[in-house]
């Protein structure tokens, strides 16, 4: 889903970017305490700006910072000669040239400023080069990472020994290699070196590399053009002369950055936690060629925060993932007629860029659905992405709303069948419609309740769901992973559970009971659930209305005789309630989901 939010922005105007990164930049800045003050103090020890010059530069630099965020998804998601033509002038391509006529490699160090991700495809176009980078942590960004630096004649090399190894066959290939120098490395990896007069953690590598070679290296920098006209390079040597000794040469390729960066010092991110000290490297004051430092800690991490400033720039979170979260927010302040449309466009481009979850919803609707034709078929297809597409841009309203919007959005209908029994244990139970979070955020505005939840891949969304169906008071959430011992000790506290019953987690605690007169691995815990507490189960569905009209969550009557002797019976009950509803709003389903993946012993498999 984030890959799809990041290719809609990708083909947006580099201008309508910036503008929308200049407003990231200082919604961070004005929300986020600890980001402004990190901010400030880098920039005013840098003692970069002239006299009376500092308020100017500051609020530059806080612009600048929120576009190098906004514009990453053009640089990596547009065809590769769209983002060269970004690039309007060069400066400079002549040291480039002479190194290159050594025949001993070249070195490109591009620090944190400017769009620097743009300086190794521009020269990818024309020659190799081996570019450093650190693999990120959630596996689904690694394929955006390929498509958008692997391109040309660009070869990644991981920041671990073999990564460092390329590095070093590149150079003695007479290759380029291209480094971040002001990246802190990790634990053994570095020296402290003084960087703008204050002690900073800084990379030996570069100093390894230059005295194993004798490559020629070279500043490298896309300075932003104002009002989104593109970039220009600039290009310059490194000064003769790196010192052997690893605190110098660190010193010395610190003296050069500093050089670049007041050229163009709104364009440096100071927001960059460049001073920190890694895990594992002493803090304690140290004497490494005359270098003095006082102790510093390690920063400390802050608790979640859910404003957008956080979402944007926490150091939790990636920048693919800062980069869909600050779309998401920017849309929700629309009225919600404008958001659905926008919704259901990006629905219609999870369809056509989904291929997966494409198939996997003809899958599901073939076998469910027989009677239809392939065309009636793949209409409903349609039709059900777009709702899906709304139900995800919507998602902002729960997650940055006042409580009276949700309020206002969400309509409730037979509230009476929840009100006959609420002197009871209650279980809401709730399918898995697209208007499943709308329904369970807009309860939490009026009454406590517990519910659970299956952990996400992505930390950030995990996090902002998990903190929009709790944001409204004592609504507890237990994790699927932690069992149902949480929320049988919240019902008997007076709890509702508001119950997500329908998906495949696999055979263990399930039974394969008839949907749509096709086994589906289906969880026992409605009718466990309720032989333990004694509850009563009352069914709410969520509907998605048309035209940006909100939701409407309708309350069902109490099931009666309910559980029954048999936990398989019960199970068929609840499958057959659900496919009754589901007939009455086909579209509306989670069809993206692999509800027929697990499979009775002997069964093939229904998904490739």
């Amino acid at each position: 889903m984030m890959a799809y939010l990041l290719r809609v922005l990708a083909y947006l105007p580099l201008w309508l970017l910036h503008f929308l990164g200049a407003v990231a930049g200082w919604a961070t800045y004005l929300g986020s305490r600890r980001y402004a003050a990190r901010m400030r103090e880098n920039l005013t020890a840098s003692g970069v700006c002239a006299p009376g010059q500092y308020g100017k530069v500051l609020r530059r630099a806080i612009a600048e910072a929120g576009k190098s965020v906004l514009e990453l998804p053009a640089v990596w998601l547009r065809p590769e000669q769209q983002v060269l033509q970004l690039l309007k002038e060069c400066h400079g391509w002549e040291h480039v040239e002479a190194a290159l006529a050594r025949g001993k490699g070249l070195i490109f160090l591009t620090p944190h400023m400017g769009c620097f991700e743009i300086t190794s495809l521009y020269y990818a176009a024309r020659h190799p080069i081996t570019v450093l980078y650190r693999p990120p942590k959630l596996k689904w960004l690694q394929p955006l990472i390929d498509a958008g630096r692997v391109r040309g004649q660009v070869t990644l090399a991981p920041t671990d020994l073999g990564g460092v190894r390329a590095l070093f066959k590149a150079l003695r290939r007479g290759e380029a290699i291209g480094i971040l120098p002001d990246q802190v490395p990790g634990q053994g990896e570095g020296v402290w070196a003084d960087f703008f007069g204050r002690p900073a953690y800084t990379m030996t590598l570069v100093g390894r590399l230059v005295h194993s070679t004798d490559a020629a290296v070279v500043l490298a920098a896309a300075f932003r053009l104002p009002h989104g006209k593109g970039f220009d390079l600039w290009l310059e040597p490194m000064p003769e002369g790196m010192p052997e000794e690893p605190v110098e040469a660190a010193r010395f390729i610190n003296a050069a950055i500093e050089s670049l960066v007041r050229r163009k010092p709104e364009q440096y991110l100071w927001s960059y936690n460049r001073y920190k000290t890694p895990r594992g490297v002493s803090g304690k004051a140290s004497e490494e060629k005359g270098v003095r430092r006082e102790e510093q800690k390690p920063t400390p991490v802050p608790d979640f925060d859910f404003t957008p400033h956080a979402s944007l720039l926490s150091p939790h979170f990636n920048m693919m993932s800062r980069l869909g979260i600050f779309l998401i927010w920017l849309l929700h302040f629309l009225p919600l007629c404008v958001l659905a449309r926008f919704g259901a466009g990006f629905g219609f481009l999870l369809y056509v860029l989904g291929s997966e979850r494409r198939r996997v919803s003809r899958i599901n609707l073939r076998l469910c659905f027989p009677e239809m034709t392939d065309t009636e078929r793949e209409r409903l297809v349609r039709r059900h992405f777009r709702a899906f597409g709304r139900s995800v841009l919507e998602r902002g309203i729960l997650w940055w709303s006042s409580k009276s919007r949700i309020q206002k959005l969400v309509h409730l209908e037979g509230l009476e069948h929840w009100q006959a029994v609420a002197d009871k244990s209650v279980i809401w139970l709730a399918p898995h419609f697209v208007g499943l979070d709308m329904g369970g955020v807009r309860l939490t505005t009026d009454y406590p309740l517990v519910s659970m939840y299956s952990r996400q891949k992505n930390p950030l969304f995990d996090a902002l769901l998990l903190h929009s169906r709790t944001r409204f008071g004592n609504s507890p959430m237990a994790s699927r992973q932690d069992g149902l011992k949480p929320v049988v000790r919240a019902m008997r506290k007076g709890l509702p559970f508001y119950y997500l019953p329908d998906m495949d987690f696999g055979a263990r605690d399930a039974v394969f009971v008839p949907f749509f007169g096709v086994p589906a691995a289906t969880i026992t815990a409605l009718s466990r659930v309720a032989k333990i507490t004694g509850a009563v189960v009352v069914p709410c569905v969520t509907r998605q209305l048309p035209g940006g009209a909100g939701y409407v969550l309708k309350f069902y009557p109490a099931w009666e005789s309910f559980p029954g002797e048999d936990v398989e019976n019960d199970t068929r009950r609840m499958n057959a309630f659900i496919e009754e509803r589901v007939r009455e709003m086909p579209e509306q389903y989670f069809w993206l989901h692999k509800r027929f993946k697990s499979r009775p012993p002997g069964e093939p498999r229904l998904y490739p």
